[in-house]
């Protein structure tokens, strides 16, 4: 990844309680990006998130549940600005369905 600046972007990390999911969300974060952090464990997103920034969003998200990933999108839309909104249901929208046939498929 290059060392572009992320000001400005908001940045969504699954798994961020630990290992690599902490590591991308550091990253993130000195890039400039606004965390929105998730993790099957809520607690450990959490002190991922206030370890790094004073300005995030942070929740207890199983990625292969539907209503978990639903819930989480109505958190970002209370976090984020409404133009952004638009990105961020395409992009839930698409992640269950990678989430859905990874399912089917195992």
């Amino acid at each position: 990844m290059s060392n572009q600046n992320l000001k400005d972007k908001i940045a969504i990390v699954t798994g961020a309680g630990s290992g690599i999911g902490t590591g991308i969300s550091k990253i993130l974060h000195d890039r400039g990006a606004t965390l929105a952090l998730c993790d099957l464990f809520g607690e450990s997103a959490e002190k991922t998130a206030k370890n790094l920034s004073n300005d995030y969003l942070f929740d207890s998200v199983d990625v292969t549940e539907k209503s978990d990933i639903e819930k989480f999108r109505d958190h970002l839309k209370k976090f984020i600005a409404i133009d952004k909104q638009k990105i961020i249901k395409s992009f839930l929208m698409k992640w269950h369905h990678v989430f859905t046939i990874r399912a089917t498929i195992l």
